[in-house]
């Protein structure tokens, strides 16, 4: 009987044992489970943050050439408005400023030129001046009959339609001429010892300019003429055209 009654006991205590393992087994197996559940929600939780990174940096680098363009458009727009105000400050001062630049160098290039008040001559020529006339060629000089009057400077301007010729008064006001190509009939130049002198016949009058530096007569009468001569070849293209 004890030897029965011991190998029940040891057969439960086989089986406790094998129950305990099998506890153990399954604890282990569980416990693997959850670790490898574990790491699989690890990575995929690191998956998704290098997603979220990803998009973020995206989200960054979109945002830097959002600005970069924008930057971009500014400075472009910036050089577009500074083109435009330059061009149109242009326009504006273009009359005057190129008037008086010529007339300036005139005087410098032919010093023995008598002329007075150049400064307020060229702001009244200015003023006759069209915005679709180009200024071709400027020159000063004495407006009188005899090369000892030395108070009647005029500034004459040589445009594509046109030749002008006009002083500023001591006071007020001033004196003008208009000579287009249908008023002009010749032009004479006369040299003296330090001086000379230009002719400019019209169907008025003769406008006698004097008192002007000797070496630039040359000058004048190729201005004049080349004037002349464009605008002759203007008006024959235009009655070309309407013929």
């Amino acid at each position: 009987m004890n030897n029965n009654t011991n190998n029940t006991n040891g057969f439960n205590n086989s089986m406790n044992d094998a129950n305990n393992t099998n506890n153990f087994d399954n604890g282990m197996s569980n416990t693997s489970d959850s670790g490898y559940e574990a790491n699989n929600l690890y990575s995929s939780n690191n998956m998704n943050n290098d997603a979220n990174r990803n998009n973020y940096n995206a989200n960054i680098n979109e945002d830097l050439n959002n600005n970069m363009n924008s930057n971009n458009y500014s400075q472009n727009n910036n050089i577009h408005s500074d083109e435009h105000n330059e061009t149109t400050s242009k326009k504006t001062l273009s009359q005057y400023e190129i008037i008086y630049k010529k007339v300036k160098e005139f005087k410098r290039k032919y010093p023995l030129t008598i002329s007075f008040r150049l400064r307020a001559h060229s702001k009244a020529a200015a003023k006759f001046i069209g915005t679709d006339e180009e200024i071709k060629y400027v020159f000063v000089a004495q407006k009188n009959y005899s090369s000892h009057e030395f108070a009647n400077t005029n500034i004459v301007v040589l445009t594509n339609k046109r030749i002008l010729v006009i002083t500023k008064r001591l006071v007020f006001g001033y004196f003008y001429k208009s000579i287009t190509i249908d008023m002009f009939n010749d032009l004479t130049i006369k040299e003296g010892i330090i001086w000379g002198k230009v002719l400019i016949d019209t169907v008025k009058e003769v406008v006698i300019l004097s008192n002007i530096d000797k070496r630039a007569l040359p000058e004048i009468e190729q201005s004049v003429s080349n004037v002349m001569l464009e605008q002759k070849a203007a008006i024959f293209a235009e009655s070309r055209i309407y013929n």
